[in-house]
């Protein structure tokens, strides 16, 4: 399984150093893809969510399961009244498409690596890529450091990746204001709470994806619990 991985990623790697051209190149006419991301989503009524199929697991969350083109993701909706607050989408990593089509597929939509973390048994490194940007460095730069990340991952016997995407605007503007002096990450992140974020994170020991959608207050509040 490790060798499906590490190919897995290999290929990602090298995919994702092509999607920001490959998009402006598409000028918006890609077809409109079969995306797990678009069966629930924070702010639905948990009746709407009842109706897609997703089943009551307590009085706080729902569960589904979701078939897309072959593969099947375990969905968790987390709560909040009659509201989804958090939807969580997790599968096994069977083969290039899973890892590289979620990536492609936030791509297109116009969301960036905002922090990259990585974890090992003897080692975690974070990366906030809005503060990269506001030391001077370019957007390939940015990109450069996210196919590093994936292609240690990809080398990796065990540990996580973790990335957390957000809109390509709100990256930039939060690189304004990072380099206008304010150090204050949470204070920064602050400005943007409404907003809607995906956090991926990649797992050796099970060779899993699972992939959080929030608004980035309720993500940073789901993390705290």
């Amino acid at each position: 399984m490790k060798r499906v991985i590490t190919s897995i990623l290999t290929v990602c790697l090298l995919s994702f150093a092509v999607c920001a051209w490959a998009q402006e190149e598409m000028q918006g006419d890609a077809p409109e893809e079969n995306s797990v991301l678009d069966n629930y989503f924070p702010g639905m009524d948990k009746a709407d969510a009842q109706k897609l199929g997703a089943v009551p697991d307590g009085s706080a969350q729902m569960k589904a399961k979701i078939s897309v083109d072959g593969d099947t993701w375990n969905a968790t909706l987390l709560l909040d009244g009659n509201k989804v607050m958090v939807v969580s989408l997790s599968t096994a990593i069977t083969d290039n498409n899973i890892v590289f089509g979620m990536l492609q597929t936030l791509d297109t939509r116009g969301f960036v690596p905002l922090v990259i973390t990585s974890k090992s048994k003897d080692k975690k490194n974070q990366t906030e890529l809005f503060k990269v940007l506001a030391e001077g460095k370019s957007e390939d730069d940015a990109n450069d450091l996210m196919q590093n990340a994936l292609g240690d991952y990809a080398n990796q016997e065990d540990g996580s990746l973790t990335v957390l995407f957000c809109q390509q605007d709100m990256r930039s503007e939060m690189a304004k204001l990072s380099k206008a002096g304010n150090e204050d990450e949470k204070a920064i992140m602050g400005s943007y709470g409404d907003s809607l974020t995906y956090n991926m994170v990649l797992n050796k020991s099970n060779d899993t994806i699972t992939v959080m959608v929030a608004t980035l207050d309720t993500l940073f509040a789901a993390k705290d619990k």
